[in-house]
Formats: C-alpha cells, sequence, structure tokens
C-alpha cells in the first residue's frame, strides 16, 4: 500500500482519458484509506500479429470465467467460514450512501467473512460519493459511522429543509416509512455485531465515459 492514512481529497482524482489502464483502487483499514499502486503493462502487437488476434484470443486474455456450480454453499456457510464478495457499483449516489450503509451494517451475516467493494464510475465533477465512500467506509471499520450518521440525520431534521433526495418517499404509504424507522431506530438491540468491521472494504474508480443520466426518465427512457 501506498500514501497516507489520511482520505484522499478531490484534487487526488482528477477524471483524465478512458483506457483500460486508467483506473484507482483504494483500501480501508480503520485508520483511513490507502492508495494502492496501480501498474498495467502493455506489450505492443505487430500488425500482422494483429490481424490474427480472434474474438475468442481476447475473451482468454481479457475475462476470467468462474462455474459457480463449481463453489457448493451450505446452510451453515457462518459456521464454515465461508468468505462472501459483496460488490455495490455507484454513480452519483452520494444522497443514497447512508441507507446503503445502514443496510451494510444490518447484515446479519458475520461481517469478518464478508468483503465489500465498491465501484465509483462516472460522476459528475459536483458529486462527492466517492469522498463521502471514503469517510462512512474508514467510519464503518472503526466502528463509529452509526454515530456519524444520526448526527448527520439530525443536523438534516434540525434545519427542516426537505431536498430532492427523499422526494420518493411522497409516493410511499406513511405506514411503510413509519416501519422502516422502528427497523432502524434500534439495530444493535438484535443485532450484537451491528457494529463489527468487515473482512475487508475495497474501493475501485474508473470512469467508463457514461454520459446517460442517473434520472428516472434517463434510465428507462420514459
Amino acid at each position: 500500500l501506498t500514501g497516507d492514512s489520511r482520505i484522499p481529497q478531490s484534487q487526488d482524482r482528477q477524471q483524465s482519458p478512458t483506457n483500460d489502464n486508467n483506473h484507482e483502487v483504494y483500501k480501508v483499514t480503520k485508520d483511513g484509506v490507502y492508495k494502492q499502486e496501480v501498474t498495467g503493462v502493455v506489450e505492443e502487437v505487430e500488425e500482422e500479429e494483429l490481424k490474427e488476434v480472434t474474438t475468442e484470443d481476447l475473451y482468454k486474455s481479457n475475462v476470467d470465467i468462474f462455474d459457480l456450480n463449481d463453489y457448493q454453499g451450505s446452510q451453515e456457510g457462518a459456521k464454515n467460514g465461508d468468505i462472501l464478495l459483496f460488490l455495490m457499483p455507484l454513480r452519483n449516489a452520494e444522497h443514497v450512501l447512508p441507507m446503503a450503509f445502514y443496510n451494510l451494517m444490518n447484515l446479519t451475516y458475520d461481517h469478518r467473512l464478508i468483503d465489500i467493494a465498491f465501484l465509483v464510475s462516472d460522476c459528475s465533477p459536483d458529486d462527492t460519493t466517492l469522498e463521502t465512500v471514503f469517510e462512512y467506509s474508514v467510519a464503518l471499520q472503526n466502528g463509529t459511522l452509526v454515530d456519524k450518521l444520526k448526527h448527520e440525520e439530525e443536523l438534516k431534521n434540525s434545519g427542516n429543509v426537505r431536498g430532492t433526495s427523499d422526494l420518493y418517499q411522497s409516493y410511499m404509504e406513511p405506514s411503510y416509512i413509519e416501519s422502516v424507522k422502528k427497523a432502524y431506530s434500534n439495530p444493535e438491540s438484535h443485532h450484537p455485531n451491528y457494529r463489527t468491521p468487515f473482512r475487508s472494504v475495497t474501493i475501485f474508480k474508473k470512469d467508463f465515459g457514461q454520459v446517460i443520466g442517473q434520472g428516472f426518465s434517463d434510465r428507462h427512457a420514459v
């Protein structure tokens, strides 16, 4: 690991032209976020050799195939020490991250057997998804995220501001919203390992050149 234990700032992640080796990898610990050194080796290929490359060759060199039939789980996975990988793609997601991290902590499978990986890509210039994931992930791993999220929620409620990020709640049944609030009000009473750190947290940053917006009409062609 390279770098120090601080949380990288936005100037550390300026966007550059998209290519296969243009990505960033960050490892999270209870003390901070560390940027891993990424090396990409590109071999020169003669023009004649390039003509002979088939689609199958490209698959073999760039795609790893895993047959899940070769991996058998069981109802006793936690007792057997089976490790899970939880993947979460994120784009312009800063407003939904509090609920996302609440849901992660609510996982009752042993957190010490779960690896978490975030893929942050193609966010707007003024979006803070990556920085927020850095901040929340460190707090997640050092056991302070619950207090941090509650404090942020108190500040939001005290401001008495209803933003567009919670407009969707206007279309939900009040009884459902109330049941959700109760479920998250005191989770530690029925989930003793709620604050337990996860086995690992890794954050990948790569832009793919996506230009379609994140709005409902953009994503559903309405």
